[in-house]
């Protein structure tokens, strides 16, 4: 590889370079990564993203793709196994009374189809047992609609449509990514104004493949004397995986990576910041991007690498920069629904309605 080639073999193994990125290329070989600009092999991948690095940075981009976690959909599934192990320890729910029982919540669609998959639970089609929409915001509007002047016999197929799986004891969302914590934060507080309106008894649990000590502070705040959510997290990433934290224990030396750190910042100014079409999300993530949204500075991949994660591994823009992960946007304009508002209507609505009696 010409890349390594031009750097003293010394510092390549004080890293363990050639180590790592092998490994991360096993990997991939067992589960590759999906998007089919990444079908090269990773070496390919990191010698191309590296012609577009000054040579004064190339060690240090080095270092960083040596030190991707990478975490592919064959861990990702077994996350979900384990969120069910814990739920059956916990409060007795399995695959048979999982659907019965609790009502299944997802901010992104797929994550209970997958989740039912990885767990070879059946039925959840089935009308009986889960809602068609699992999102909460969704739910919410049912709800709404359900007191506004319709036809009674509407209004009573609709109350029993919608009580049926808002009465459960148990709420569970399911999460993929939990990494800076401000998506669900929002989603949590969303499930608890709608929970304290139509069941104030509901246990709610939060199921989490990944979820980092960002989030988790994030959430501890919004959940704080409220004793019936419970978190469970799958794989936890705390200040030791941060690029931007002085406890970083990716690399071996501290001049590594304070390198690291330099690199990001030539990337956000050379080559980021000309892309408008970041615009909106570097001022919803209040910064230039160096280290992913909301500052997150994970070398974090999965399936489709998140924005968390620094862009030098995601951003995909020939002819300026080709990042070995390449990430299908899930957001461009940062645009939000009217969820948010449906839920505080109601909530707010209903308190006033409490307090008129």
């Amino acid at each position: 590889m010409k890349a390594l080639e031009e750097i003293e073999e010394k510092k390549i193994e004080e890293e363990e370079i050639t180590q790592k990125i092998n490994a991360i290329n096993d990997l991939e070989k067992l589960d590759p990564y999906p998007h089919y600009l990444a079908r090269d092999d990773y070496w390919e991948r990191i010698e191309r993203a590296c012609q577009y690095i000054p040579s004064d940075y190339r060690y240090y981009a080095l270092a960083l793709f040596a030190n991707v976690i990478y975490i592919p959909s064959i861990i990702l599934d077994e996350a979900w196994r384990y969120g069910l192990r814990e739920l059956n320890r916990l409060y007795g729910l399995n695959e048979e009374n999982l659907l019965n029982e609790a009502l299944l919540l997802e901010g992104d669609s797929g994550l209970i189809r997958r989740f039912c998959h990885s767990n070879n639970i059946k039925g959840r089609l089935d009308f009986d047992k889960q809602p068609r929409s699992s999102r909460i915001g969704d739910l919410a509007k049912d709800y709404l609609l359900s007191r506004c002047n319709i036809s009674k016999e509407l209004k009573d197929r609709l109350d029993k449509e919608v009580s049926k799986f808002l009465e459960r004891r148990f709420w569970i969302l399911l999460v993929d990514n939990a990494l800076s914590g401000t998506s669900l934060s929002s989603e949590l507080n969303r499930i608890l104004k709608l929970s304290e309106i139509t069941n104030p008894e509901a246990e709610i649990i939060v199921l989490v493949q990944i979820m980092t000590s960002d989030a988790s502070k994030k959430v501890e705040d919004e959940i704080k004397n409220k004793t019936r959510v419970k978190i469970i997290r799958a794989i936890y990433l705390d200040e030791k995986f941060k690029i931007n934290s002085e406890n970083c224990q990716l690399f071996k030396s501290k001049d590594t990576l304070k390198g690291v750190q330099k690199l990001c910042e030539w990337f956000a100014n050379e080559i980021l910041s000309k892309d408008k079409n970041y615009d909106s999300t570097r001022n919803l993530s209040g910064g230039d991007l160096r280290y992913g949204f909301k500052n997150s500075g994970l070398t974090l991949v999965t399936p489709n690498c998140p924005s968390n994660s620094v862009p030098l591994l995601w951003y995909y823009r020939p002819p300026y920069y080709e990042g070995p992960y390449p990430r299908v946007e899930s957001r461009i304009t940062q645009t939000r629904s009217l969820d948010q508002e449906i839920v505080d209507y109601l909530y707010e609505s209903t308190k006033r309605g409490s307090s008129d009696d």
